[in-house]
C-alpha cells in the first residue's frame, strides 16, 4: 500500500469521535498512508470515502493479538482512539482470581 518515502499510520478506532479526526488530520500530510483499525471498517470507507488510495479500512478485534498484529504490520506509526467494550483484567494467581472473580494469567 505504502510507497518506500511515505509513510503508514495504523489508527485504531479511527471511525470513533476522536479517531476520525486524527485520520482526517494524517490525510492532510500528503506523505502519510491511513490504515483505520476497526471492529466495522465499513464505517471507515463510508466516513472517508472509496477513493482515497491512501486510505485504508481492515477489521481488528482487540481481543484477539493476530488480528492486531495484522494491522500494524509495515506500519511506520500507530495510534490508539479506542476502548474495549469488554476490557479483559487478570489476576496473578488462581486463588486471586477466584476471590475477585477473574481469570487467571
Amino acid at each position: 500500500m505504502a510507497a518506500a518515502n511515505n509513510r503508514l499510520v495504523t489508527v485504531f478506532g479511527g471511525t470513533g469521535f476522536l479517531g476520525r479526526r486524527v485520520v482526517q488530520r494524517l490525510l492532510r500530510a500528503p506523505e502519510f498512508f491511513v490504515r483505520i483499525a476497526s471492529r466495522h471498517p465499513e464505517r471507515g470507507r463510508q466516513l472517508f470515502g472509496h477513493e482515497d488510495l491512501r486510505l485504508q479500512s481492515v477489521n481488528v478485534d482487540l481481543r484477539d493479538e493476530g488480528s492486531i498484529a495484522a494491522a500494524v504490520d509495515g506500519a511506520y506509526g500507530r495510534g490508539a482512539s479506542c476502548s474495549s467494550t469488554q476490557p479483559t483484567i487478570r489476576a496473578r494467581s488462581k486463588n486471586e482470581a477466584q476471590r475477585a472473580r477473574l481469570r487467571p494469567t
